[in-house]
């Protein structure tokens, strides 16, 4: 092969590798849309596949594809159902029974 032949396929070859190389498909892994953001509660978004909970520290959440989605400094993450956080219920609840009188010292009966 003579020396323009050589230059010529070694052309071709890198303008193919360029073409091989360019991605069209508009996918940019920092604009990209999470398909788990949909769900709004733990309790929707950990049965779905690949979906798993963040849930921050002052009691907000959101749902994510992965850990790294999660905003805030503190949070908890749950795949599962079972990893749900519950909020505690603080009310208190009268069930009718009539209120205990204070135990405290008593004085002794006189005979």
């Amino acid at each position: 092969m003579n020396r323009m032949g050589f230059i010529a396929a070694g052309a071709l070859a890198f303008g193919l590798v360029l073409l091989a190389c360019e991605d069209n498909s508009g996918y940019d892994p920092y604009s990209r849309s999470d398909p788990c953001a949909q769900y709004t509660s733990c309790g929707e978004c950990t049965p779905v596949l690949g979906c798993g909970w963040c849930a921050n520290f002052d009691g907000t959440g959101a749902c994510a594809d992965e850990p790294n989605d999660c905003n805030g400094v503190g949070f908890t993450w749950a795949w599962e159902p079972s990893g749900c956080l519950q909020p505690a219920d603080a009310s208190v609840v009268m069930d009718g029974a009539p209120p205990v009188p204070d135990s405290g010292p008593t004085e002794a009966a006189a005979d």
